[in-house]
């Protein structure tokens, strides 16, 4: 079992390899209007959001989908991840891999507001992994339009264009 789940392991990861794939300008502009969209419902469901927002280093904002089976599922999605102070926006690509007993498929909108600066520098560059241990506020925003906070196990990051 631990043979078959490190193999599982490798294929998945292979494939968020840190390529850089580029992002056309007619994508970036849509990945920048849906995330300013999810932005402005999300404050609007949130008391207190906007506060939050104005005084986080930068945020990343993910279209993501995700599918789980039973033992195991994965989530994907892309987006931007936005320094505030600078507006510097870079496009990235996530992926996590999910090990459980679930079942279910769902599409939804991910705010994650960084608490360090030395964080949003690393996702910035497209080397940030999100776990546990880093400070995080996140919000969720599902096509129904309803938002809840969400805990993300890990979260690999890859750069896609600046």
């Amino acid at each position: 079992m631990k043979r078959l789940f490190a193999l599982i392991m490798v294929v998945v990861l292979s494939g968020c390899s840190s390529m850089n794939f580029g992002v056309s300008e007619a994508k970036k502009g849509e990945l920048e209007h849906m995330a300013g969209v999810a932005v402005t419902r999300l404050i609007a469901e949130n008391a207190g959001l906007q506060g939050k927002l104005n005084g986080a280093p930068g945020y990343m904002v993910l279209k993501s989908s995700s599918a789980k089976v039973p033992l195991m599922g994965g989530e994907g999605g892309i987006g931007i991840v936005k320094n505030s102070a600078t507006g510097r926006t870079v496009y990235v690509k996530a992926a996590k891999l999910d090990i459980g007993d679930d079942l279910s498929i769902r599409d939804y909108k991910l705010l994650l507001l960084f608490k360090s600066g030395e964080d949003l520098k690393k996702a910035l560059a497209g080397t940030w992994q999100l776990s546990e241990d880093n400070g995080y506020s996140v919000y969720v925003l599902t096509e129904e339009g309803k938002a809840a906070t969400y805990k993300i196990d890990a979260l690999k990051l890859k750069l896609l264009a600046e």
